[in-house]
């Protein structure tokens, strides 16, 4: 069939659909793709016969054919027949020949959350949106509110389109999309996954103190975001390159800091660096339980590949390493700030568990086993048990629990699930028992009336049990309520 007949087909085609009735568009889609599919060589172009406009609005309903269990059958059942042909899609022009970029596409309706029922997040995000990229090129359309391709590509991480926007000089890396003020680097910070684009965004001049419709400045989306302290060091660190200031007092409209997330984060290191570089403790409030659980519900679906046990290791060391470097910045804790950090161990059974413990001490290569697992030089696990409280804290402080967790001894993961579990909670009750203890003395001394001697009252503290300690400063702060 001459390619003159197969374009008339398709005008008449277009000429029978009313393009404001999605039923309309829908039996024009079944009819199109029954003809195109035939059609194996000499495939008209589709601009010659529909408007860009229709062109995007068969697109878009082509995927909402989708389901989750038919997405790569049901998603190319247009765009694959366009991609064929290597269709790019040509803006009209106005009567100066100018290109009219106002207008909304299939890559804005895929950017809104259209098809959440046809397509999971991920999907969309990784096979979708970059192939229907390939069809629009470099034509930046904005939509009636302001979203334009710019800010699709940087919210789903397209490097090389973004990086193409930005060479081409057609792009602001600071323009705000202006339904929410996001810029492009809090999109592309905004699902907390790479950190590559964000660093060409701030090399080509964005701003690393632009702030959302909420407050929120890039760093603060990164300790929302990501579930790791290296993205907060790479993020200080481009700045620094490119002579980049960044604000680290800023408060969102939530009223929360940087220092608060890095903190509820339980990141030492950031809790460092905002420190170093000025983060002021003098209004420093300590954050609130809610904040610390939403963090860490999000680590630790964030790092579920990882095993409890090295998990319990890592949140105590790293919350007891946070108090340490805020009371030597010169924050003075409180009841109330030791029991937000004590609850983080009920909820997330950070306790030890006594008979775990002993079910396991019972076992006859129990001494075998923790005499080869090493968490210092001179000091093994089986020396470690053996300690008294008041011992352990001679031969190890936070930063030698740290490092054995980072390492993690190759004997240390030959432990089954039952041991491993053992041995780390009886380490995160020796490393927080200072901790611990320093405040229920106090505590249970004021629940005394100070009746009982000092040395009295430190012999029974000593006996307890963190979990005991931790109800005895609960039962100190209900009264003093």
């Amino acid at each position: 069939m001459p390619t003159s007949d197969r374009l008339e087909k398709l005008r008449r085609l277009r000429n029978g659909v009313n393009w404001d009735l999605k039923e309309d568009r829908r039996q024009c889609l079944n009819k199109l793709h029954r003809l195109v599919s035939k059609w194996t060589d000499q495939i008209p172009d589709p601009r010659d016969a529909f408007r860009p406009a229709e062109i995007d609005l068969l697109l878009s309903d082509s995927l909402s054919y989708g389901t989750k269990d038919r997405v790569y059958y049901c998603r190319f059942k247009f765009l694959f027949n366009l991609m064929e042909i290597d269709y790019k899609d040509k803006p009209e022009v106005d009567e100066d020949g100018e290109p009219l970029l106002r207008r909304t596409t299939t890559l804005h309706r895929l950017a809104r959350g259209e098809y959440k029922n046809c397509y999971s997040d991920d999907c969309v995000r990784v096979n979708i949106i970059p192939d229907v990229f390939k069809i629009y090129d470099e034509n930046n359309y904005a939509d009636e509110l302001g979203l334009t391709h710019f800010h699709v590509a940087c919210k789903f991480n397209c490097f090389k389109v973004v990086e193409k926007f930005l060479e081409l000089g057609q792009v602001d890396p600071n323009h705000l999309v202006p339904e929410t003020g996001d810029s492009p680097l809090h999109l592309a910070l905004d699902n907390g996954v790479h950190f590559a684009l964000a660093k060409l965004l701030l090399r080509k001049g964005a701003d690393p103190n632009a702030v959302d419709a909420k407050g929120s400045t890039p760093l603060h989306a990164i300790l929302r975001k990501f579930s790791d302290e290296d993205t907060v060091n790479g993020f200080f660190d481009i700045c620094d390159k490119i002579n980049k200031l960044v604000r680290v007092d800023v408060e969102d409209k939530l009223g929360q800091t940087p220092l608060q997330l890095a903190v509820a984060n339980l990141w030492p290191k950031t809790v460092d660096r905002l420190l170093d570089r000025g983060a002021d403790l003098s209004s420093f409030v300590f954050p609130d339980e809610s904040l610390f659980f939403k963090s860490l519900d999000k680590s630790f679906k964030a790092v579920y590949h990882l095993n409890k046990s090295k998990l319990k290791l890592q949140y105590v060391s790293n919350a007891l390493a946070v108090v340490e470097r805020l009371v030597k910045g010169g924050y003075e804790l409180d009841l109330s700030d030791v029991l937000t950090i004590m609850k983080l161990f009920a909820k997330y059974e950070f306790f030890e568990n006594s008979d775990l413990l002993d079910s396991w001490l019972s076992f006859e290569d129990y001494s075998s086993k923790t005499k080869e697992i090493m968490l210092t030089e001179g000091l093994s696990l089986y020396d470690l048990i053996q300690l008294q409280p008041k011992e352990t804290a001679k031969h190890l402080n936070y930063k030698d629990y740290y490092e054995f967790r980072r390492t993690q001894d190759k004997r240390w993961c030959a432990l089954n699930a039952r041991q491993l579990e053992a041995c780390a909670l009886h380490l995160c009750e020796k490393m927080s028992r200072k901790f611990f203890e320093r405040w229920a003395l106090d505590s249970f001394m004021e629940l005394t009336h100070c009746r009982l001697p000092i040395l009295c009252c430190d012999l029974i503290v000593d006996n307890l049990k963190n979990q005991d300690l931790y109800n005895i400063c609960l039962a100190a702060a209900g009264r003093s309520s």
